[in-house]
């Protein structure tokens, strides 16, 4: 019933988690002794004509059951937040720390992926923190107020037993049906979301062949598209909740009815009756909520289901040995190299070159010849057939492949340049002087972009590298 992943996750909180059960019970105890003296309070002032004065220690006793509660109804919600905010952010950060280590290959779209860690995830907070707190919450409150139910009068018991199961037995059969439909709902956003991406990066080219009015067209088209598929959840929802209360209202009037001629004829005292009616209500209010939070929720196991197929895709990251060369690479040397990549027939075939230092080397050839797989397997972004890749004698596969990324730069053919000032962007988060900039603009020719600049390297560059060429950035980067 609870998604394993989640509970997974929940048991490395079992403080909270813990924290959480106990209120329940407290709040669940506090219902019933709220019910018990307000009864006591009820009959005492018709049957026992009472005063407020004879009654002090039940009013009492009626206000410190209400505080109870209340108290442990916030803490409940504030404990089930934090742990559906706790769980979130987990399944965040091992998703983007997945994500890089996947390296540079991913089936995925781009939108895809952005999709699940953006919105995707925000869905967990409420199947964590609304969805399997109220499965606990309609496990102990209805077990806690039957046994006090069942003890004043066993007979209700009966009627508990025979309307109790119908509540999960509609929920199954509404929730199947519903699950069904969020997966759909999911595809529908995940692929509108990859699409509206590939629109936006390219807008240019769109406008440039006079095709972006008719992508407006097709991200309408695909917009009424989830409305729809939205609405049909909502559809499901609302039956749901149209069942389940039902379902309480039909159990509740059934225990009314009897408990009213039961009263009538005699059988069973005033102060039984009421205090079963008012615990009639309390006992099937867990069952319905727990009906609304299956549907605020079911968004979230299927986040939680995406979140588990990505973090099941293999890494395509070398792990390399704990091998370091000193002093400087003198020589890089493939020897019959061939890498295809996973499902498909791409890659390099027998590829042999050696590489020296300060001799540069050009890859020449057609695109999807093998240029870029070359350059992400030197660079430790890809894993190499043992024994076809050494760097000065030595196999990439023994080299620590964190100190080999070190040892090289990679700038890729689109470098994506961040919004900022020069000296931002240049310095890349590390603590260097103006002076260590210029000196590193020297070697890469890139003097003349700042010497043009009014501002120098307080010239604002846009998100993308806005403001220069296609060379510019590479310089930069």
């Amino acid at each position: 019933m609870i998604q394993r992943t989640a509970f997974k996750a929940l048991l490395e909180h079992k403080g909270q988690l813990l924290l959480l059960g106990l209120t329940c019970l407290v709040e669940s105890l506090a219902i019933v002794g709220q019910a018990w003296f307000f009864g006591t309070l009820i009959n005492n002032f018709i049957f026992s004509e009472n005063t407020l004065h004879d009654e002090r220690y039940s009013i009492i006793y009626l206000g410190i059951a209400i505080i109870v509660r209340l108290l442990a109804h916030y803490i409940q919600e504030s404990v089930a937040n934090r742990l559906g905010t706790a769980v979130k952010a987990t399944f965040r950060e091992r998703a983007l720390e997945h994500m890089f280590k996947l390296g540079v290959q991913h089936k995925e779209r781009h939108g895809d992926v952005i999709h699940m860690l953006t919105d995707g995830l925000e869905q967990v907070d409420a199947y964590v923190a609304r969805y399997i707190p109220q499965i606990l919450y309609a496990i102990m409150i209805p077990l806690i107020m039957g046994i006090a139910i069942v003890d004043t009068l066993p007979i209700i018991g009966i009627i508990l037993i025979i309307t109790v199961p119908l509540i999960p037995f509609f929920m199954i059969l509404i929730g199947k049906q519903a699950d069904r439909l969020n997966k759909e709902q999911w595809e529908r956003m995940s692929f509108l979301s990859g699409h509206f991406l590939d629109v936006l990066q390219g807008i240019t080219t769109l406008k440039l062949f006079g095709r972006a009015k008719d992508q407006i067209h097709v991200i309408g088209r695909l917009s009424e598209e989830f409305k729809d598929s939205t609405l049909r959840v909502l559809r499901v929802a609302f039956l749901s909740a149209l069942v389940l209360e039902l379902v309480s209202t039909i159990s509740t009037a059934l225990i009314a009815v009897y408990l009213g001629l039961t009263l009538l004829d005699g059988e069973i005292p005033f102060f039984s009756a009421f205090f079963i009616l008012l615990l009639a209500p309390e006992f099937y209010t867990p069952f319905r909520q727990l009906g609304a939070a299956f549907h605020t929720g079911m968004a979230g196991k299927t986040s939680i289901l995406k979140y588990e197929e990505f973090m099941n895709r293999q890494l395509s990251l070398p792990i390399g040995g704990q091998s370091q060369l000193k002093g400087k690479v003198q020589a890089i040397e493939i020897k019959d190299l061939t890498f295809t990549y996973e499902d498909s027939e791409n890659g390099v075939q027998h590829i042999s070159l050696e590489a020296k230092r300060n001799s540069p080397i050009m890859l020449v050839g057609e695109s999807g010849a093998g240029k870029s797989t070359l350059a992400h397997i030197i660079g430790g972004f890809l894993t190499a057939p043992k024994g076809t890749v050494t760097i000065d004698g030595l196999d990439l596969c023994d080299i620590d492949i964190e100190w080999w990324r070190q040892q090289i730069t990679y700038v890729s053919q689109h470098p994506h340049i961040m919004k900022g000032t020069l000296r931002d962007v240049l310095s890349f988060g590390m603590n260097v002087s103006d002076e260590e900039i210029i000196e590193a603009c020297k070697e890469v020719q890139l003097l003349d972009v700042i010497d043009r600049q009014q501002d120098g390297l307080d010239t604002v560059i846009g998100e993308g590298g806005l403001g220069l060429s296609g060379g510019e950035r590479q310089r930069v980067a």
